[in-house]
C-alpha cells in the first residue's frame, strides 16, 4: 500500500455524499483526514482505513457516472468487518484513468 496523503476536499465531499446515499450517515464523522491510494491503474481508488482488503465486509453503496470520454465509471464505498470505512474503489470500464472526477450530481445509484 502507498504512503498516506491528506484527503482532498472533493474526496471528502464525495464520501459524505455516498454515505448519505448508502444510509450510513453515522460514519460521516469518521471520515479520515488521510487516505492511501492503492491502485496505480485507478489512482482515484483510496484506502480509508489503513487496513487490508482481507477486512472487507461489503459495500455501503455503489454508484456510477459517465466520464467525459463517455466511458462508465463505477464507484463503491466499502466497509470493514467492524463496520468502519474501508475503501472508495473506482473502476472504469476501459481501465484508463478517470478524466473528470465526479461531483455528487453526476452519480446514479446501482445498489
Amino acid at each position: 500500500m502507498s504512503t498516506t496523503r491528506p484527503l482532498e476536499p472533493r474526496e471528502k465531499e464525495l464520501i459524505t455524499h455516498l454515505l448519505k446515499l448508502g444510509g450510513a450517515t453515522e460514519l460521516i464523522n469518521s471520515i479520515p483526514a488521510e487516505a492511501s491510494p492503492y491502485n496505480l491503474q485507478q489512482p482515484e481508488s483510496i484506502n480509508l482505513s489503513g487496513t487490508d482488503a482481507e477486512n472487507y465486509d461489503g459495500d455501503i453503496v455503489t454508484v456510477e457516472y459517465m466520464d467525459t470520454d463517455k466511458v462508465r465509471v463505477i464507484i463503491s464505498l466499502t466497509k470493514d468487518k467492524e463496520g468502519n470505512l474501508l475503501d472508495m474503489d473506482f473502476w472504469k470500464e476501459d481501465f484508463v484513468n478517470v478524466q473528470t472526477y465526479p461531483t455528487p450530481d453526476k452519480l446514479e445509484i446501482i445498489k
